[in-house]
């Protein structure tokens, strides 16, 4: 879990047990998770970034905490695949976060967080306020099943200066040139300082944005953005697409959910329905198109009783997330293979639920 403290608006909770495995006391070379700080005006946003000091091929990781007072505003993990994806459960002001990556490349790029959490701070927040960030014993990184010995350096998010960033738009996907690409935010100025590796053309400054013309064809997941003010005051940024839904999911778990969707992109997938799920027990999908055009996607699924299809229009930017039978628009039979196949390269997540114990897990479809 992190271990997130907050004068007497946040308290600590631990909530994943699988972070209770006993750790490998011999493991040579301890990583050390660093944790970015930063200091936030109340009301603005929050990401915090978790990075190793060095790579450790990680194939599943987990972490939980309270949100007492904070609301959940994206979940990212970056690899140098593009493999790695997670969701995250918020429920009863907890949030209870697990992702995974089957080719162990999470936590070998060292150029960038392997996590990065944002959370948007509440009006009420009072100024000095500090509010630590932990990697403690209930958060997790392992490998094949084996979690690592690990040291952190703490970071601590602080109530003050200036200036916050609150998302990046588009941000995500290959844009061309010419692309208008919006920092949002607040506490923007005439005098305010871009500082990215992103290439542009012009720049002009509002006091809740900054756009900014692509020079040339740029992918903009994971790349920084940092806005410096006069007074010192400094908001830092790691780009990711957060879709706009295309519609509520049918279930209040899927709701109240923040999900982390691979950088690859398929066109093709297949997803086997489970065996042996219990009335509380689901599957679904989450979907993203971070392409520049919309992604028309079809299910199919096919029983005794004959095929079953389902058409979903996907328009650049946005995301869809559902339980597998309500995509369809039909049951779904233990057994049966739910194939998708897509006009565009999408991103594809599974995601495992349980709403008697209220969790969300990540799965891999069949690419």
């Amino acid at each position: 879990m992190n271990k997130i403290v907050i004068a007497s608006v946040m308290s600590v909770s631990a909530l994943l047990g699988a972070g209770k495995q006993t750790q490998n006391p011999t493991a040579p070379n301890a990583a050390e998770v660093a944790i970015s700080s930063a200091v936030v005006p109340a009301g603005g946003t929050a990401q915090v970034q978790f990075l190793l000091t060095e790579p450790r091929p990680i194939m599943s990781t987990g972490t939980g905490f309270d949100m007492d007072g904070f609301s959940a505003w994206g979940i990212s993990v970056w690899t140098p695949t593009g493999e790695a994806c997670g969701v995250g459960a918020i429920v009863d002001g907890k949030l209870k976060f697990q992702a995974i990556d089957p080719t162990g490349s999470l936590g070998m790029g060292l150029d960038y967080p392997f996590l990065t959490i944002t959370m948007r701070v509440p009006q009420t927040a009072k100024t000095g306020t500090a509010y630590p960030f932990d990697w403690s014993k209930d958060s997790w990184l392992s490998n094949n099943g084996t979690p690592y010995t690990l040291t952190t350096k703490p970071g601590t998010v602080t109530i003050g200066g200036s200036v916050s960033i609150s998302g990046i738009l588009p941000g995500g996907g290959t844009w061309p040139a010419g692309t208008v690409v919006r920092i949002q935010g607040s506490g923007f100025g005439p005098n305010s300082k871009l500082i990215t590796n992103v290439k542009y053309s012009s720049i002009s400054i509002q006091p809740n944005e900054i756009q900014i013309v692509l020079k040339s064809a740029t992918k903009l997941d994971a790349q920084e953005f940092s806005v410096l003010n006069p007074d010192r005051s400094r908001a830092d940024y790691y780009a990711y697409l957060r879709g706009v839904n295309l519609k509520t999911p049918s279930k209040d778990l899927l709701v109240n959910a923040e999900y982390a969707f691979p950088l690859a992109t398929h066109a093709i997938a297949s997803i086997a329905v489970a065996q042996g799920l219990t009335d509380t027990q689901f599957q679904a999908l989450a979907l993203q198109n971070p392409t520049t055009g919309p992604a028309v996607v079809t299910l199919t699924a096919s029983s005794g009783s004959g095929a079953r299809s389902a058409m979903i229009v996907m328009p650049s930017g946005t995301r869809i997330v559902d339980e597998l039978a309500t995509l369809l628009g039909s049951a779904v039979q233990p057994g049966e293979t739910v194939e998708l196949t897509s006009t565009a390269m999408i991103q594809i997540l599974g995601v495992n639920g349980d709403d008697a114990t209220k969790t969300l897990t990540p799965f891999i479809p069949k690419f």
